[in-house]
């Protein structure tokens, strides 16, 4: 019987303590048009060797508050060179962040001299509290560390 009661005790205190664990978080609705879109174009060289990027961004969300971001980056360059140190470093940065925020989900295509680089940032299923408290972005997100349509705008324009 002692037993029985002993396991009993800490079947409950398992579940007391995974339930004390859970992080409670607020899932804004995704919606299937974007609720605004930016663009941005330029052109540069990158050791000698020129390149033009064309970004546009897709800001998803409802009522002022953002539930993700698709982006479409595109980069094109006469050198293999440019399209490579371009490939490796988006993907190191965005695997560093995955690794400790969770949420980004990204591709890469190459046709000819052009390097597309497609990006999902789901805020939802993001560590945001860390995220906005390590990258010092709290004029951005609201006073339930949401990201608002105006501060993701400021980021990407």
């Amino acid at each position: 019987m002692k037993r029985i009661f002993k396991g009993i005790i800490i079947v409950s205190l398992v579940i007391m303590l995974a339930g004390c664990g859970q992080k409670k978080t607020s899932s804004i609705p995704t919606s299937t048009n974007p609720i605004k879109t930016c663009t941005l174009s330029s052109s540069s060289t990158l050791e000698g060797n020129a390149f033009d990027m064309n970004n546009e961004y897709r800001i998803y969300g409802t009522d002022g508050l953002v539930s993700n971001v698709t982006t479409i980056e595109s980069v094109t360059s006469d050198s293999q060179d440019v399209l490579d140190y371009f490939q490796e470093t988006v993907d190191a940065q965005y695997k560093a962040i995955n690794d400790v925020y969770s949420g980004y989900d990204y591709s890469f295509k190459t046709d000819g001299n052009t390097l597309t680089i497609t990006t999902n940032i789901d805020y939802n299923k993001m560590n945001l509290k860390q995220y906005i408290q390590d990258n010092n972005m709290q004029s951005y997100v609201n006073s339930n560390n949401q990201f608002t349509v105006d501060g993701i705008t400021r980021i990407y324009t």
